[in-house]
């Protein structure tokens, strides 16, 4: 917590821009001002009830949302409109959250949140959002990296069916949330699905708002000079005609940033050095995966592992996969559920092998389990179905009651064209794909 006479003279110098002549600079509409010239954004807010040690999904939602229970402040402005304001000042949205599109990272430049408040003695003081927030996990507050502004997204009214934004419509109406929300204006900068930080997060020891209290919200871009957080980089893999020695087998990478190739080589280190170089410059590198046709799917499991050790918020954060093809994690799936006794339910199998000829074999296993009083583990019943081809593999799937998941299990040098053959038309029906090297165990 510290007071800071440059910020409220900011506080200050916006409010009373409520009343300039200037409509090219500023930007006005009930409980939100913003000042083009200065970047900056300011809320009219209203401290919650909340006290110490209360968990804070939200630190601040607009009025009308059923979620203040959980929420640091209130706000008075529209969602649309601080949209609006955060878009005068020259910020664009970028992408929320949205693990049905496989979109785990949210992406978006960065805000800085400072709340402004008097405290007992009436005191004008300021504390960053981040400060207000206790982890549980390590006892201190969140680290001040600022929010991603993601925007929201626009849904369908569903009395006029026209475009409107979803923090106005409908709960949570969250302005900034602690958690991937994916109808949040402002998200936190990480992975943070709700029920893993769900009672992680509280109010801080130094929470210093009273409730009801009267908050000035101010949002400012990360950069002011029109620097990029946000790096778009995309890895395409490729199988040479002559492979050569390698940790991928001498498989091709071509990476490009913002759509400019960047380097293509067999040298996994010197891609590497591209998304260093752009961490060390406190850039987020966003990778979209794009595998070529006819790579295999054991360079593929080989790249995706290496990949993996790599996303993180310190690292590269993944896209969602290219159109026609599946997200990267499912050629790594968990090793463990390759043994049919180690499962808790037992999805339909689809074997692929190649025969001596170079042609391929495919089969699809059905597993009941069967359970009695006398033994703790079910009992395996398993029937295998040939497969003629990849038409034939939807009505082969239909003749066991079976979950919307598919194992597959091929050999290493089956081709991602292939793959792609026989499980396209089950996407539907099967949209969770887990493909592994090799066979099932029992």
């Amino acid at each position: 917590m510290r007071s800071t006479s440059l910020i409220l003279l900011i506080f200050l110098a916006v409010a009373l821009a409520s009343n300039a002549s200037e409509p090219e600079r500023f930007f006005k509409r009930p409980g939100v001002t913003a000042d083009r010239q200065q970047q900056r954004v300011v809320l009219d807010a209203t401290a919650t009830d909340l006290s110490k040690g209360d968990t804070a999904e939200f630190l601040l939602v607009a009025s009308g949302s059923g979620h203040d229970y959980e929420s640091l402040a209130i706000s008075k402005a529209k969602c649309s409109d601080i949209l609006k304001a955060l878009q005068f000042i020259g910020l664009s949205p970028g992408t929320p959250y949205n693990p049905e599109t496989l979109r785990f990272w949210p992406k978006g430049e960065r805000v800085i949140v400072t709340f402004g408040y008097e405290d007992a003695e009436g005191t004008l003081q300021t504390i960053r959002a981040e400060d207000l927030i206790t982890d549980a996990n390590t006892g201190n507050s969140l680290a001040t990296e600022g929010f991603i502004f993601v925007g929201s997204r626009m849904i369908p009214d569903p009395e006029t069916g026209k475009p409107v934004l979803a923090a106005d419509l409908r709960d949570p109406m969250s302005v900034i949330a602690n958690y991937n929300e994916t109808e949040s204006l402002l998200d936190v900068p990480r992975q943070a699905p709700q029920g893993d930080v769900y009672e992680q997060q509280t109010l801080g020891t130094n929470h210093p708002f009273r409730a009801g209290q009267k908050l000035r919200v101010m949002l400012t871009p990360e950069h002011r000079d029109g620097t990029r957080r946000v790096v778009n980089f995309t890895l395409r893999a490729t199988q040479p005609q002559t492979p050569r020695e390698g940790i991928l087998n001498g498989a091709e990478l071509t990476l490009s940033e913002n759509g400019a190739q960047r380097c293509k080589t067999n040298d996994l280190a010197a891609v590497l050095s591209h998304f260093a170089e752009a961490i060390e410059k406190q850039r987020d590198p966003y990778v979209a995966l794009d595998f070529d046709q006819d790579i295999t799917l054991g360079t593929m499991n080989k790249l995706c592992s290496l990949v993996a050790s790599l996303e993180g918020t310190s690292g590269i954060r993944i896209e969602p996969p290219v159109d026609g093809q599946l997200y990267y994690r499912a050629f790594i799936p968990k090793e463990p559920y390759r043994s049919r006794k180690a499962r808790y339910a037992q999805p339909s199998e689809l074997i692929l092998k190649l025969n001596s000829e170079g042609q391929i074999q495919a089969e699809v296993v059905h597993i009941t389990q069967k359970w009695n009083d006398e033994t703790p583990s079910p009992t395996l019943v398993i029937s295998t179905h040939p497969v003629a081809g990849p038409d034939a593999l939807p009505k082969v799937l239909t003749l066991a009651d079976q979950m919307p998941i598919l194992l597959v299990f091929a050999d290493q040098t089956i081709t991602h064209a292939t793959l792609m053959s026989y499980v396209n038309p089950v996407r539907t029906t099967h949209p969770t794909i887990h493909v592994y090297i090799g066979t099932p165990t029992d």
